[in-house]
């Protein structure tokens, strides 16, 4: 699964961001990813590390997941935190 973050950007609209492991753990909370891997994320890091890519695939370093096939609760989990946290922080309701 592709790792995107949204938020609010410009205006307001929401904005779709891929960061790094790095910027995931800032805009998310290094606590939620931690525990949203806790449900059965059992690979994160880029599609090169993970998948592998060509030199010239301009998506070679976006941020991706792999599942436990048996955690289906695992999607569910890094959706909320990547999609819903950062907007419940931008509100200061987390």
């Amino acid at each position: 699964m592709t790792v995107d973050t949204v938020r609010p950007g410009k205006d307001e609209w929401p904005s779709r961001t891929s960061p790094s492991l790095e910027g995931l753990h800032e805009i998310c909370g290094k606590e939620r990813v931690e525990a949203a891997i806790a449900q059965g994320i059992v690979s994160l890091g880029t599609k090169a590390e993970l998948l592998g890519a060509e030199d010239n695939d301009r998506t070679k370093n976006g941020l991706r997941a792999l599942f436990d096939p048996n955690r289906h609760v695992a999607p569910v989990a890094l959706y909320a935190v990547t999609r819903v946290v950062p907007t419940l922080r931008h509100v200061h309701w987390l």
